[in-house]
């Protein structure tokens, strides 16, 4: 960002310091980056929410946790806790519906986890 502030002013160079500055705020960004990362993976650490990520995805609609719940075989209080918990980490998003809440997958998220694995995969690969 200094970078590209230094080209509009006309400058061609960046201090030390200035250089440092920026490795660091790249490093931060990727800290912040990973930690939003842990608690995404962190939420998808139970077989149940596995489960209830499967239905959301292989549905193109959003749906009830009751037909989650009946999808799963979890009980609607087990389906409502692990909702609670995959909505914490934005993998979910419900969706108000008259007297039913509705849920449906958070598609930047697992865009977000899909391009750490890519990523990843492009890293290790020869």
């Amino acid at each position: 960002m200094l970078k590209n502030l230094y080209e509009l002013l006309g400058k061609d160079t960046m201090t030390d310091l200035e250089i440092a500055f920026e490795e660091c705020k790249r490093e931060n960004d990727l800290l912040i980056g990973q930690a939003l990362l842990a608690e995404t993976f962190g939420a998808l650490s139970t077989i149940r929410r596995l489960k209830i990520m499967s239905v959301l995805l292989d549905s193109d609609k959003p749906v009830a946790s009751s037909m989650i719940a009946a999808v799963t075989g979890l009980s609607e209080a087990s389906t409502s806790y692990n909702l609670t918990a995959l909505k914490k980490a934005g993998l979910v998003t419900p969706i108000p519906s008259g007297r039913w809440v509705l849920y449906t997958v958070n598609q930047e998220t697992v865009e977000k986890v899909s391009q750490f694995f890519g990523t990843r995969n492009e890293i290790v690969s020869p």
